[in-house]
């Protein structure tokens, strides 16, 4: 229960704070801060552990390794 408040909680600030702006989905130019960038390298850090953990049948590390980015990096 407390994690998927943390998903919607997290989910509604990043909406509320994209609304109207490019981000990016256009394919122009973005200037990305240092936090931007740590964030995005933390993120394709977990997205290489999780599909190790689904190729190799562990959904049980792969659901771990996305509750700890939400948790641990991304909801910081």
């Amino acid at each position: 229960r407390n994690f998927c408040n943390k998903l919607w909680t997290a989910s509604r600030f990043v909406l509320m704070n994209t609304e109207g702006q490019d981000c990016g989905f256009n394919g122009g130019e973005m200037t990305l801060s240092l936090a931007d960038r740590w964030i995005l390298a933390e993120f394709n850090q977990t997205i290489k552990a999780y599909r190790e953990a689904l190729d190799s049948f562990r959904f049980d590390i792969a659901a771990g390794i996305l509750y700890e980015f939400t948790w641990n990096c991304f909801s910081v």
